[in-house]
């Protein structure tokens, strides 16, 4: 499981995590890449071997353009590749957007 961008401290993070084992023995750790921009309250979905993360906000109480990101799994979808912005938003003022799969149409 992957924990991608979110707020703490009131500082919106650029920072990926991924869980290593599950319940009471679970661990988390920061994987050295990040995203391209921080983002809090947003959406991401999971297509093949990419993740898609649709902005919400980048600061707390701020619009701003919000750029769309994509996640490029290593084969096994262990580790991450590389992180990309793809596009953008503007304004950036969707708080928790849902994101639907209804057919697969993008290309790397």
């Amino acid at each position: 499981m992957l924990l991608i961008g979110g707020i703490e401290d009131i500082v919106t993070q650029s920072k990926i995590w991924k869980l290593h084992g599950y319940g009471e023995t679970g661990e988390w750790s920061e994987l050295g890449t990040s995203l391209k921009a921080a983002v809090f309250s947003g959406s991401a979905i999971k297509m093949g071997g990419m993740i898609f993360l649709y902005p919400g906000y980048h600061e707390p109480g701020q619009f701003q353009l919000g750029n769309i990101q994509r996640i490029d799994l290593a084969p096994g979808e262990t580790e991450i590749k590389s992180v990309a912005i793809i596009g953008s938003i503007s304004p950036s003022n969707f708080y928790l957007p849902i994101i639907l799969a209804t057919e697969y149409t993008c290309e790397q």
